[in-house]
Formats: structure tokens, C-alpha cells, sequence
């Protein structure tokens, strides 16, 4: 398979699953908060709200812009910075994707509110917390591209 394709291929593969991890975080993080609310929360409910936040968020009308877009906008630009730092820095190529996918994703839902009349609207920023771990999820993405990137013999 010609390399150029196998990592667009990867690249969207990561970009399904941060999106996925970070959809699953903001639906756990609604939840949890109904949960203590003592709201009664069930397994079923669990999975029909995983997989109807999945599809809400992804075309499914709640966004204009599928979320799988806007996250790998914002990989894109997080692993192209990435790339043409390797250029100049003599680092681990997967440290700095890893890295990259993090930051890129924590300004994400850092400026997120600026955007949208100062309120957070995935429910999984609204806390420092959350935006961290929604920033170590982007980590996960990018480790994924960073350690699975094949690299031309050149």
C-alpha cells in the first residue's frame, strides 16, 4: 500500500477514535452529573446515550459541523505543527504528535467558549478537569499517529 495512503488512512482512523473518546468523555461527564443529581442512571440508558450522542454529534443534527470534522481539523493542525517542528527540534517523533494532539485539542476546547457567547458547550470542558482530561485524550490520538506513522526510506 502506497505510504502516502496508509497514513491518510491512519490519520482518519485517529481522528474516528479521538472523536469517539472524546464524545464518550462528554457523555460519561453529563451522567455522572445526572447521577449525582440522583437521577436514575442505567446501564441501558448508558449505551443508548453513547450511541445517540455518538450519531447527535457527528451529523446526526445537533451540530451543523459533524464533531469527527472538528476534530480532525484541529489534529490536522496540531500534528502539521508537529511535523515541521521535527524539522527543527531533535525530539521522539511520537513524543511530540502526542504532545501535539493534547495542545491541539486543549485550545480547541479552550477557545471553545469565545465562539459560543462564553459557554462551554460539550459538557466535558466545563471544568478544568475535563478540559484536561479531554487534552489527554488528544494525547491518545496523537501517540496513535505519532507511533503508527510510516515514514518514507528517503
Amino acid at each position: 500500500m502506497n505510504i502516502m495512503l496508509r497514513n491518510c488512512f491512519l490519520f482518519v482512523l485517529v481522528g474516528v477514535m479521538t472523536t469517539a473518546l472524546f464524545v464518550a468523555q462528554t457523555t460519561w461527564s453529563n451522567l455522572l452529573w445526572l447521577y449525582e443529581m440522583q437521577m436514575p442512571i442505567t446501564g441501558k440508558i448508558i449505551i443508548t446515550t453513547m450511541i445517540s450522542d455518538l450519531m447527535g454529534l457527528n451529523g446526526g443534527g445537533v451540530l451543523p459541523i459533524p464533531m469527527v470534522a472538528i476534530i480532525s481539523a484541529v489534529l490536522l493542525i496540531a500534528f502539521a505543527v508537529a511535523r515541521i517542528l521535527l524539522i527543527w527540534i531533535m525530539i521522539n517523533p511520537v513524543l511530540l504528535y502526542s504532545i501535539g494532539g493534547a495542545a491541539g485539542i486543549w485550545t480547541f476546547v479552550f477557545l471553545m467558549p469565545f465562539f459560543f457567547f462564553d459557554v462551554d458547550v460539550m459538557a466535558g470542558a466545563r471544568t478544568a478537569l475535563g478540559k484536561l482530561v479531554l487534552a489527554f485524550i488528544g494525547g491518545i490520538g496523537g501517540y496513535l499517529f505519532g507511533s503508527n506513522l510510516t515514514r518514507s526510506e528517503s
